[in-house]
């Protein structure tokens, strides 16, 4: 994980560990099903609030990138396949 942040780039903390745990998730750092590191674990390793770490995440989960499970954790969210559909099927024939 990169850990580089810079606060006076003009750009939100939150949104600059976003940015790096999408770079993580783009270059296989995590994979989809992985679990991501805990607030506190991540509040430390980027020297945050847990509070900036959680609205990183937010911005992860609105995004559909990560899904939180209350209790359990937040994941690498699966991409999403795509529906089964017969060549009969296409409404777009008469």
């Amino acid at each position: 994980m990169s850990e580089n942040l810079d606060p006076d780039s003009g750009v939100p903390l939150y949104r600059q560990i976003a940015a790096r745990l999408m770079e993580d998730i783009d270059s296989g750092v995590f994979k989809p099903g992985d679990k991501i590191p805990t607030e506190t674990e991540l509040s430390r390793h980027y020297g945050v609030s847990t509070a900036t770490i959680r609205s990183a995440m937010g911005i992860l989960q609105l995004g559909g990138v990560v899904v939180r499970r209350q209790g359990v954790g937040t994941f690498v969210a699966r991409p999403a396949q795509p529906a089964d559909v017969a060549p009969d099927d296409d409404p777009m024939q008469c």
